[in-house]
This record gives C-alpha cells, sequence and structure tokens, in this order.
C-alpha cells in the first residue's frame, strides 16, 4: 500500500506534453519547409515564363525592325511593281472582253460604248433588231472568256448611250459582261504545260 501522495497532474504529464510540443514544432518546420520550397519554385517558373515572353518580344521587335528596313529601302520598287502587275492585269482583261464583243457582234451592230472597269465590262450597241440582239447575247456566253452576260435595257433608248440617232427598227442594247479572271501563275502554268508537250 503507497501512502506517498500522488504527484500533480502538470509532473505526471509533462513528457508527454513536451512530447507532443516537440512533434507540433517538427511537424510546423516541414510544412514551412514545404511552403517555402513551392513558393521559390513557383518563383522559379514565372521568371522562366517572363524570360520566355520576353525573348518572343525581343524577337518579334527585331523581325518588325529588319521588316521596316527591308520596306524603308525597297518599299516604293515594291508598290510600283503591284501597281503595274494590277494595272497590266486589268488591261488584259478588258482588251480580252473587247476582242470577244468585238468577234461577236454581227455586221450592222456597231458598239457605240464601252466602259471597263477589273472583270466587269459594260457596252452599248445598236442592233438592227430586237432578236438579233437576243442572238448576240445568247452568242456572248458561249465565249470561253466570258463569266457571265447581263441585259441592262433594250429599246429605244438605254440609259448612260451617247445621244443616237435609231431607224424605225433599230435597238438600243446595254449589256456587261464579267470575263472569267486567270491568274498569272495559272497562265504561266498553262504556257509551260504547252511549251513542254509540243
Amino acid at each position: 500500500m503507497n501512502l506517498l501522495p500522488s504527484p500533480p497532474a502538470g509532473r505526471r504529464y509533462f513528457t508527454l506534453g513536451l512530447i507532443i510540443i516537440l512533434l507540433w514544432l517538427i511537424h510546423f518546420a516541414g510544412f514551412s519547409y514545404w511552403l517555402f520550397t513551392e513558393q521559390s519554385r513557383l518563383e522559379d517558373r514565372l521568371a522562366a515564363e517572363t524570360k520566355a515572353v520576353r525573348d518572343q518580344q525581343l524577337e518579334a521587335k527585331q523581325v518588325v525592325q529588319d521588316h521596316e528596313a527591308f520596306m524603308n529601302e525597297h518599299g516604293s520598287v515594291i508598290r510600283f511593281r503591284d501597281a503595274a502587275d494590277a494595272l497590266r492585269d486589268g488591261r488584259l482583261i478588258w482588251q480580252e472582253g473587247l476582242n470577244t464583243v468585238y468577234d461577236t457582234l454581227p455586221a450592222g451592230a456597231p458598239l457605240i460604248r464601252a466602259e471597263a472597269k477589273g472583270p466587269r465590262l459594260d457596252g452599248w450597241a445598236v442592233f438592227p433588231s430586237a432578236s438579233e440582239a437576243a442572238v448576240f447575247l445568247d452568242s456572248l456566253k458561249d465565249q470561253g472568256p466570258v463569266e457571265e452576260v447581263v441585259l441592262h435595257c433594250l429599246g429605244r433608248y438605254c440609259e448612260g448611250a451617247p445621244p443616237t440617232e435609231l431607224d424605225q427598227k433599230e435597238q438600243l442594247l446595254h449589256f456587261h459582261l464579267v470575263i472569267r479572271q486567270v491568274s498569272s501563275e495559272d497562265g504561266e502554268s498553262e504556257e509551260g504545260g504547252g511549251s513542254d508537250g509540243a
């Protein structure tokens, strides 16, 4: 039988409390270390992404500067060449349209006015009769370079036509046609294919 007084609770649970406190401190230190390493890793990744974006910006800036320097040196030549190509293509289209109209017009049906804009050619012609005008339009539709033919007016007066004296049966025809555009590269390839086959 133990007659000694029981030790106080603080002394009795001191070792257990000390172990719990030490375990909590170790856990807190481990969590702090993990948090620090994660933050360092995130900072490194953000720094790498920022450097990559900065490198891309510098590269894009260099490309723009090179392009501006090239255009300052050769821009006028390039613009002149593009303008000359556009004019040449437009002139060839108009010439082709006029040739098609003149080849299809019947004898005694003069073309009194023509206007061209891009691939579209407007024409005004005088026909001995309405039936001959209709035959002319049908013939135009069958021409190879013609993509579309549209009748605007057939009668004694058509808007846009110059003043013209008409006989009793003559009819004034206003029409437009659209020439099928062929790019210069397609034309060169067709010419190249023809020369190879010859």
